[in-house]
């Protein structure tokens, strides 16, 4: 396992947001850096507002030529939070690129509730922070508390990031939620939060327009299928969805692919992977029976491995199964096509992915005397579904060549 402490793109543009409020990074005046939110650092426990920021806010305001009332409250562990009430002075004359002095300035409302952390779970967090696929993932020795301080995410390769401390609301235990960089109990509190356990959204089938590339051999090509834990999504305690997220279903009149043995391609990216941690790697990769869609990775003088990465979809894996999202899967439905964790992911009605279409139609144009050079790559094909029995492709003429029709089409039965 590889951590990486990760300075995301959120934090650059929060603090960008910042620079343009007359802030600047602490540590550049007579505040800590490594204290508070316009820390130049990415940190834990980064959830309050330096005294320098506050006083840089209030400067940056009053050249607005406003009159502002303001206050600091610090509450017991030394958290500073602005409260800021600017009354609009109808005599003001100087022009500021940041007011609009045409408009009648409109007093927003804000509700408090309900809390960022109770509108995005952990596990969206991280999505948010780093992408599709990322998830909290806890360190070894940390309990799910720490969150409040820094929250670590992964995708399942063996990579974990730092990103943020939670949220505020954020679920932090039972009967608590994160506030101030801490977690808390919410009793008390007007609105407590309660459980909420996850269901699962429809199968969306067209996850990818064509089927998995081959690269290692006797791998299989496959076409992926997914579905959501978001209808709704789980919080507060509550089950996450049972089964797994993907599926996938064998291409068929496909050969299985060659290319590079399974240890092989492990080797290949081992070595790649060698390049950004010379002192640790020895880049030698293999692949292991227990977890046997990971790509290991030797450790330099030692007997351990780290996973850094998943196989490609459709490695071959243990116990005759293939690898799914770096998830060993099998042919456990009636189909015999259907890659799945358990039968419960099984499609109701069988799933059949053609890759070497017969071509059941050809408009007139196909058949025209036009140079092949004139046209355009075809496009992908089209995806079949219960509401269609074909499936399309089209090109078209390149600018500047004089073809008989501006598009080609080709249909097949699905």
């Amino acid at each position: 396992m590889i951590i990486i402490n990760y300075l995301n793109i959120l934090s650059h543009h929060f603090n960008f947001v910042q620079y343009s409020l007359g802030m600047i990074h602490d540590g550049d005046n007579e505040c800590n850096a490594n204290c508070c939110l316009m820390s130049p650092f990415v940190g834990e426990g980064k959830t309050s507002w330096s005294k320098c920021s506050v006083n840089e806010l209030h400067r940056f305001l009053k050249k607005l030529r406003h009159v502002i009332n303001s206050t600091t409250a610090t509450t017991n562990d030394g958290q500073n939070i602005i409260f800021l009430k600017l009354n609009f002075s109808s005599k003001d004359t100087v022009k500021n690129c940041l007011l609009d002095n045409d408009i009648t300035p409109e007093v927003l409302s804000i509700n408090k509730k309900p809390y960022a952390g109770q509108m995005y779970n952990v596990d969206q967090q991280c999505k948010k922070a780093h992408g599709n696929g990322w998830i909290h993932q806890l360190q070894p020795k940390q309990s799910l508390s720490d969150i409040c301080r820094m929250i670590w995410c992964s995708a399942g390769e063996g990579i974990i990031r730092n990103t943020h401390p939670a949220l505020e609301g954020t679920y932090c235990g039972p009967k608590k939620w994160c506030f101030h960089g801490k977690c808390q109990s919410w009793l008390g509190s007007d609105h407590p939060p309660y459980p909420v356990n996850g269901q699962w959204s429809m199968w969306r089938t067209n996850v990818e327009d064509e089927c998995t590339e081959c690269v290692i051999g006797d791998q299989v090509r496959l076409r992926l299928a997914q579905r959501l834990c978001n209808r709704p999504q789980p919080n507060n305690g509550g089950r996450n969805c049972p089964g797994a997220e993907y599926r996938a279903v064998i291409c068929t009149e496909t050969v299985k692919c060659s290319g590079l043995k399974v240890n092989e391609f492990a080797t290949k990216k081992c070595s790649e992977w060698k390049a950004n941690f010379p002192t640790i790697l020895s880049g030698v990769g293999l692949q292991h029976n227990e977890q046997s869609c990971k790509i290991w990775c030797h450790v330099q003088s030692s007997d351990y491995a780290h996973s850094v990465g998943n196989f490609p979809d459709g490695t071959p894996c243990t116990n005759g199964g293939h690898c799914v999202r770096g998830k060993c899967m099998h042919f456990l439905c009636k189909d015999k096509a259907t890659l799945v964790e358990d039968e419960s992911s099984c499609p109701e009605k069988d799933i059949i992915i053609n890759t070497t279409p017969r071509l059941k139609k050809i408009v007139k144009a196909q058949a025209e005397s036009t140079p092949a050079n004139y046209w355009s790559q075809w496009t992908s094909w089209g995806l079949c579904n219960k509401l269609s029995t074909t499936r399309r492709r089209f090109r078209k003429c390149k600018p500047n060549h004089q073809c008989k029709s501006k598009f080609q089409k080709q249909e097949t039965s699905c």
